[in-house]
């Protein structure tokens, strides 16, 4: 596997943001997260 990085201006592409996605959807199923805390991740994940 190629260990080099290309770094490009402007947003990240999806497939960058999908383990991101994943992670935080995550947390927000999970019971040790509060109400508050899961409607802000909630939100953030729809701004993505």
């Amino acid at each position: 596997m190629n260990d080099e990085f290309i770094i490009t201006p402007g947003p990240a592409p999806d497939s960058a943001l999908n383990p991101l996605r994943a992670n935080l959807s995550r947390m927000a199923l999970s019971d040790e997260v509060s109400d508050e805390d899961k409607e802000a991740i909630k939100e953030y994940l729809d701004k993505l």
